[in-house]
């Protein structure tokens, strides 16, 4: 636990290291210069929300607070600027998780509009987690709301703290498949896992600065059995 927690703190400090979270206005950029960083984040039971962020000098540059004429909105509905020490300056709302697409519309001061959409298609277990796990077969879980061959990260715990297995790894028509040599590096007893989904793509509609949406979904965490 401590060297997830560890992990997580280093994790946390190198993404704000790289990502400026100072705060300009976009009115004193050309309107070229300006990148899109758009964030979609799901959380099984706290739900799917998206953000888009104004950034100069590349993804990693300082965000930006748009001045009248620029405007940006999400499904239509014009969005009002928000900001915080970690994020610096965004715009973005919940949404709903059933699954659609959504499209965020930015028009830069020069009245140049660009569209940028993502496609939520739930995520989450095709089944349930079996209340026992046996390490003499491989562990089969099916994950929804991905492409078939998408990459999913993992993490089982068991109680000893010392025999975490983790990975992330290529679905398999859909599934992801833990190994039983992975399976057998855990206690018998109660194991804790954690599955997320993470991924990057460029952005259709952009300045010569581009842009990238990144996606970032995660299930709460199920308990089980292994022997």
């Amino acid at each position: 636990m401590k060297k997830k927690i560890a992990f997580l703190i280093t994790a946390s400090l190198f993404f704000i290291a790289c990502n400026s979270t100072e705060i300009g206005e976009s009115k004193d950029i050309e309107p070229n210069a300006i990148a899109q960083q758009i964030n979609v984040d799901y959380k099984e039971n706290e739900g799917l929300s998206a953000k888009i962020k104004f950034r100069v000098s590349g993804l990693n540059g300082t965000t930006l607070v748009l001045n009248s004429p620029a405007k940006v909105s999400l499904n239509n509905d014009i969005l009002s600027v928000d900001s915080s020490g970690y994020h610096g300056a965004y715009y973005g709302k919940s949404l709903s998780s059933d699954a659609a697409t959504h499209q965020f519309v930015y028009t830069d001061k020069a009245g140049k509009v660009y569209k940028n959409s993502f496609a939520f298609n739930g995520f989450g277990l095709k089944n349930n987690v079996p209340a026992t796990i046996s390490k003499a077969q491989d562990l089969v879980i099916g994950i929804n709301g991905v492409a078939a061959n998408d990459e999913i990260e993992y993490m089982i715990k068991d109680t000893s703290f010392g025999n975490d297995i983790s990975g992330k790894v290529k679905l398999t028509n859909g599934n992801l498949v833990i190994n039983i040599e992975r399976l057998a590096k855990l206690k018998n007893g109660p194991v804790f896992i954690d599955i997320s989904y993470e991924k990057e793509q460029p952005i259709k509609e952009g300045t010569a600065q581009g842009g990238a949406i990144y996606y970032n979904y995660a299930i709460k965490t199920r308990k089980s059995k292994i022997q």
